[in-house]
């Protein structure tokens, strides 16, 4: 008897302890949150900052507000703002800006979340936003004179250049980021790794050549936000705007690494060998940078650019008689088609229009390539050009020739104007607003 007394009364007293944690928890209720601006349906554009007007009410004291901008699918799209209040009856006006440029037109909601400490209530109200238009910005020249020093000259609307940066050393390759503004260069023997922020022109970061007639650095390849280097080394890394490491390919053998691609598969890369005198093609895992598996090429690999899962589409000279030729990569099967052969004189420089036509710079002037067709035709001559930018936005087409920049509409090939400069153009780097 006295055992059931015991659990009749723990039964009694886990009743009240429940009964007094429900009571106590329906002192709290949730806040309730109204939001008054924007009114639901309201339309900005990347860059708009816009007001916002909530008003929040509970039975006890709103301990803290936050604000988010979510995508459609409720994943957050934008910087959050958030704070910490006392009261119960309040009107929050705050102003949020929509500075995240890689947003895409479409729906998007503002989110607010109340709390009392106890509870929290969130609200959703639906806006539309326009993305960010693309213009270009920019035109730079990269020049050099001698191995000692290259130099960024800004072109304005008279298609005149003048110096913004002047780069230690020499060159050999660079690329614009344009969502960060900044500009990243490479050297060969003497011209250190770098990032130049465009807004200032200040250096960023620089990791030093060894300046030695032994080179440094070979090739860069951009991919969104990192930019990625070939060493002479061997070594392969990836950085970002600040010059952190953020990707590195694991060597399985001593290779010499120099046209190097990325896409959403692999990481690609053109290997010597010097040992046995072999140049190859490479794969390696994006996640771990381990190899996947290599192939024996018989060229001096320009560019390469994805046709699909499983292809690539070479462009360079053979290694034997400088023929400049166009070949596919099967990284499926691990073999190469030859497709197309180029007029004599070097292959310098490729540029992609679309997945079917390339411009090919050449020491006779400029071809166009049509992959869907394999035919290859003249689109300008009579001059060698040692390196192709394209513009999409404006249909441009720059081509480098000793000093001077000929610019063509690249859909006529009719000619737009020169860019004249004192010493050797390298390259053109377009800057755009996104």
């Amino acid at each position: 008897m006295s055992v059931r007394i015991f659990n009749l009364a723990a039964f009694v007293f886990l009743i009240q302890v429940l009964f007094s944690s429900c009571k106590k928890n329906e002192d709290f209720g949730s806040p309730i949150v109204t939001i008054l601006k924007p009114s639901s349906g309201a339309s900005f554009a990347v860059g708009d900052t816009f007001p916002i007007q909530i008003h929040i009410s509970d039975s006890k004291q709103i301990t803290a507000v936050g604000i988010r901008l979510l995508n459609s699918n409720y994943i957050p799209a934008g910087h959050g703002v958030s704070s910490t209040f006392s009261g119960n009856n309040t009107v929050i006006n705050a102003q949020y800006v929509i500075d995240n440029v890689n947003l895409v037109s479409g729906n998007y909601y503002i989110a607010v979340t109340a709390s009392n400490g106890h509870h929290e209530t969130n609200a959703y109200t639906l806006i539309h936003i326009n993305e960010l238009q693309k213009v270009r910005k920019a035109i730079y020249l990269i020049s050099s004179a001698n191995n000692f020093s290259c130099q960024v000259l800004k072109i304005d609307s008279l298609h005149q250049p003048s110096i913004s940066i002047s780069i230690p050393g020499d060159y050999a390759a660079s690329a614009i980021y344009s969502l960060g503004n900044t500009l990243f260069t490479i050297g060969k023997l003497t011209g250190n790794f770098n990032g130049y922020d465009l807004t200032s022109n200040a250096l960023l970061f620089s990791k030093q050549s060894a300046a030695s007639s032994i080179p440094t650095f070979m090739n860069l390849f951009l991919e969104n936000d990192v930019v990625y280097v070939s060493w002479y080394n061997g070594n392969i890394k990836g950085y970002n705007k600040t010059g952190t490491q953020k990707y590195e390919v694991q060597q399985s053998g001593y290779f010499i690494p120099d046209a190097i691609l990325k896409n959403d598969q692999y990481f690609f890369g053109e290997l010597y060998y010097p040992t046995v005198h072999e140049t190859r093609i490479g794969s390696f895992y994006l996640v771990s940078g381990a190899a996947k598996q290599e192939r024996v090429i018989d060229m001096d690999l320009k560019n390469m650019f994805t046709l699909d899962n499983g292809h690539l589409l070479l462009f360079g000279n053979d290694t034997v008689s400088g023929q400049g030729k166009i070949e596919i990569y099967n990284e499926t099967g691990n073999g190469i088609i030859q497709l197309h052969t180029v007029p004599t004189g070097l292959l310098n420089n490729v540029v992609q229009v679309d997945n079917t036509h390339y411009f090919v710079a050449h020491s006779g002037g400029i071809y166009l390539y049509n992959y869907t067709l394999n035919g290859l035709t003249p689109f300008v001559t009579g001059f060698p050009v040692y390196s192709l930018t394209y513009d999409d936005l404006d249909q441009e087409i720059f081509a480098c020739s000793g000093n001077t920049v000929h610019v063509y509409n690249s859909s006529t090939a009719s000619f737009q104007y020169n860019i004249a400069n004192t010493d050797s153009v390298k390259d053109v780097r377009l800057l755009f607003s996104k």
